[in-house]
């Protein structure tokens, strides 16, 4: 059964993803959840996200939210076997340099900047809007204190996506409603096998067991087979 990384964004802990990882676990899955914050730059990121697959041998990736943009980077060094983008950007096939934050994100965060830093992820919105992303009070508090505060010049990082590399990827989408709606017909019309459920952003915390779930239906369709070889 290959192994499981769970590629969170950068602005969301580890702790975020523990849960899942435990359920994943119990079931017989190997799983190694990355942490890729506070990063500075999109090449920081990068190297989290290549430092958490190493030298596994075969690998799926399960990428959340902004994590997705660093995918293309990953199929390029045929690190991983297929991935699961799980409520996550989805970058164009064509290709291109993409910014590392959406910039209708980043104009609602550069006001927010203090000391040359971002807000934690948790304190991006009123209380009570955040608290309804969590299962409990307990679960809100272990993520919180675990959020970087992410520096504000990755507001300004970009990412190389390659021209054509979703060519015979294996991959799967699984959205949380529809905030991802056109990364879902994206894949829908790439051919990947979709599937979307009725919870926020951070559905793998509020219902790990069902996302598991999903995720092992996703990762069956996506299949097991490898990704196109690297480009020279």
């Amino acid at each position: 059964m290959p192994d499981l990384v769970l590629l969170g964004s950068v602005f969301l802990p580890a702790a975020a993803f523990d849960p899942l990882a435990e359920v994943l676990e119990r079931r017989g899955r190997t799983v190694r959840v990355a942490d890729a914050g506070p990063a500075a730059t999109a090449e920081d990121v990068l190297a989290a996200y290549r430092a958490a697959i190493a030298e596994r041998g075969d690998v799926i990736g399960v990428a959340h939210s902004n994590a997705g943009t660093y995918m293309p980077a990953l199929v390029a060094d045929g690190a991983l076997t297929s991935i699961v983008f799980m409520d996550a950007v989805l970058p164009a096939p064509t290709g291109g340099v993409v910014p590392a934050v959406r910039p209708d994100l980043g104009g609602l965060l550069r006001p927010l900047v203090v000391d040359d830093a971002l807000p934690r992820w948790t304190e991006w919105w009123p209380p009570e809007t955040v608290r309804a992303l969590f299962p409990d009070e307990a679960t809100f508090e272990r993520v919180h204190a675990a959020t970087p505060r992410v520096p504000a010049s990755y507001l300004g990082a970009a990412v190389d996506v390659p021209a054509g590399w979703t060519d015979g990827l294996r991959a799967a989408y699984l959205a949380f409603g529809d905030a991802y709606a056109d990364e879902r017909l994206l894949a829908e019309s790439l051919g990947w096998a979709t599937q979307t459920m009725e919870l926020a952003h951070l559905g793998h915390l509020q219902r790990p067991a069902e996302v598991a779930d999903a995720l092992e239906v996703l990762i069956e369709a996506a299949g097991s087979g490898g990704l196109p070889p690297r480009r020279p």
